[in-house]
């Protein structure tokens, strides 16, 4: 769908229906959008406990379909409509779904949790869980509830997460399992091949890595696995051939394409490829975070100045809660070249702030279910 820019729209419906906005993330896409519409709404019903009025359901449709912003709303207008006429559970799965594909993991916990009280054996769910117990470093926890996924579903794609788990956190015994399970399997769906991508890349094996990444079908998917691929392509010197094989993903995101395969020749080490990488770029076509990763390269090959100009096209307010904490660590960073001493004090004190409120929700949440309060 043919769409301006999505922030204006955003920051529209946050003025017009301020009631409602409980929400409070930045989003990038017209599906986004309508999740976050869908999301304020039934969490001010939620705490509410009451349904939306016939009027107030009229207000907003009519407001989606007039916007300015929208060249075609009709596609919008359905998707919001087809959301509101979902049941509380199939809403809760879809934004839970949503929220942990974007790394929203206090949100995502909150609608799986609410999910889990209704359907206590829903295996999906439960994995998801145990993933998002893991992110927040309670590794025995999050493994329990994978494991307990397993036991109700006997998943092959869930059995293939708990190896992963186990081998990452040393819980493992017997590291051949990993060798007879690669063998074994013989469904390619999307989770096992995240599974042999994970697998290749562990053993060194990263050609075969990379032939599991083209088999990849999902484009999601695809994104979380695309700095593996870049990497090896990179490092066998097929940049062009890689382009080429990417040109979906570039033609779908060239803003996070971008990003990746910077990401990547940093990874790698190579920041000199990766400045002239983004030089072939104009500056119109940069975000924030470009920026910030070009300033990253300049400081690493010593360019503190330019390091500095580069950090100064940055708008912290657009920044996401990741792309913020790298920001506050760059700019304390550069602040550390000049002895300025309270100025390094003063973003590093920034950085701890944006992690403990980024954690502090979803750590509360996890300590009273714990002790049972």
């Amino acid at each position: 769908m043919d769409v301006y820019p999505i922030h204006l729209l955003e920051e529209n419906w946050r003025s017009k229906f301020k009631e409602f906005s409980l929400v409070s993330f930045h989003v990038e896409t017209v599906e986004g959008l309508v999740l976050l519409v869908a999301s304020d709404l039934y969490g001010f019903m939620d705490v509410c406990h009451n349904a939306l009025s016939k009027q107030e359901h009229q207000r907003i449709v009519a407001w989606i379909k007039t916007s300015p912003f929208l060249r075609n709303s009709d596609g919008i207008a359905y998707a919001y409509c087809e959301l509101m006429e979902m049941t509380s559970e199939e809403l809760w799965k879809k934004l839970g779904n949503h929220y942990y594909d974007v790394d929203k993991y206090s949100k995502a916990y909150y609608y799986y949790d609410k999910l889990l009280k209704i359907d206590h054996q829903n295996d999906k769910v439960l994995s998801n869980m145990g993933l998002i117990y893991l992110h927040f470093g309670q590794i025995d926890d999050g493994l329990k509830l994978i494991e307990r996924a397993y036991t109700i579903s006997r998943n092959e794609s869930i059995y293939l997460q708990v190896l992963k788990v186990k081998t990452m956190f040393g819980y493992l015994e017997d590291e051949e399992e990993l060798h007879r399970v690669e063998q074994g399997i013989v469904d390619f769906d999307d989770n096992n091949l995240s599974f042999l991508i994970w697998y290749y890349d562990r053993m060194g094996k990263y050609e075969s890595s990379a032939t599991s990444f083209l088999r990849l079908k999902e484009m999601r998917i695809r994104w979380i696995h695309v700095g593996s691929y870049m990497r090896y392509m990179l490092e066998s010197k097929q940049m062009k051939a890689m382009e080429v094989i990417l040109k979906p993903m570039k033609d779908q995101n060239s803003a996070l394409y971008k990003i990746r395969v910077i990401e990547t020749f940093m990874d790698l080490g190579q920041f000199e490829e990766a400045l002239d990488f983004i030089d072939s770029y104009s500056h119109e076509a940069f975000t924030n975070f470009i920026y910030i990763l070009e300033s990253i390269c300049y400081t690493k090959c010593g360019s503190i100045i330019q390091g500095v100009k580069s950090m100064n096209q940055v708008d912290p307010t657009r920044l996401k809660t990741n792309e913020m904490n790298i920001y506050y660590r760059q700019m304390a960073h550069l602040a550390s070249f000049s002895n300025e001493i309270s100025k390094e004090d003063e973003f590093y004190h920034r950085l701890i702030k944006t992690w403990k409120a980024k954690y502090r929700d979803l750590w509360l949440t996890l300590k009273y279910k714990k002790t049972g309060r």
